[in-house]
């Protein structure tokens, strides 16, 4: 019986140790537990800065030309035109003066717009007729055409007057507006060059007929040659 026990108690053991053996074998084999190692943070990238952009200067400002000036040429708004001095004298209202020119007034539009320009005239002498005012020393001749602003009219055998000319004019007075007109726009304008010599204004270098008659004038005495045009 002894024995047999005893046989049992190393049966216990042995298997005992059988299965420590086994348990140890397994644990030996395993791998041990991977320690997970905590990633590094992803790296933040800094982003280089924008290259600059440059900023286009505006281009220079392009200056728009005015428009030219306006130039209007106009046909003689006046109906009567003459071909003698004869034809200008004979008319109760002629008046022919000589005189000097001075600084014209401003031109200005005047009723549907048509410019203008007036200059007083100094009387040296009167030649035909008489003035509304006898004893007038200064008179103002009004003209059609002229400048105001950018525009301009010019009227065609009817060239404005100038400053400081020697002249002879053959006039008509408006008693509504207290001015002389030129007779014929332009045929009553003769000028009296350096060398006391009659020319025409307007017609002088061709063969209209009142060109023509200033050449033949010439220089002689101008109260003569208004006396004997004049109509008996």
């Amino acid at each position: 019986m002894k024995k047999w026990m005893l046989l049992a108690g190393c049966g216990a053991l042995a298997a005992m140790g059988i299965a420590l053996g086994l348990w140890l074998g397994s644990a030996g084999d395993s791998e041990p537990p991977v320690v997970g190692v905590t990633e590094p943070p992803p790296v933040v990238g800094v982003a280089e800065p924008l290259p600059a952009v440059s900023v286009a200067e505006p281009p220079p400002a392009v200056s728009v030309a005015e428009p030219p000036p306006a130039v209007g040429v106009a046909e003689p708004l006046y109906d009567e035109t003459f071909d003698s001095l004869e034809e200008m004298l004979a008319l109760d209202d002629t008046v022919a003066i000589v005189g000097r020119t001075t600084t014209a007034f401003s031109s200005e539009p005047i009723g549907d717009g048509v410019l203008f320009t007036e200059r007083i005239v100094h009387v040296d002498q009167v030649l035909h007729g008489a003035l509304a005012d006898p004893e007038a020393k200064r008179i103002k001749v009004r003209q059609t055409g002229g400048t105001s602003g950018r525009e301009t009219l010019k009227i065609e055998h009817a060239r404005l007057l100038v400053d400081n000319e020697h002249v002879v004019l053959v006039l008509h007075y408006d008693s509504e507006i207290d001015v002389y007109w030129i007779k014929g726009g332009g045929d009553g304008h003769f000028l009296i060059d350096g060398a006391g010599l009659l020319r025409h204004a307007n017609y002088d270098g061709t063969d209209h007929p009142l060109a023509a008659f200033a050449r033949e004038v010439g220089a002689k005495p101008l109260r003569s040659v208004f006396a004997e045009n004049a109509p008996d």
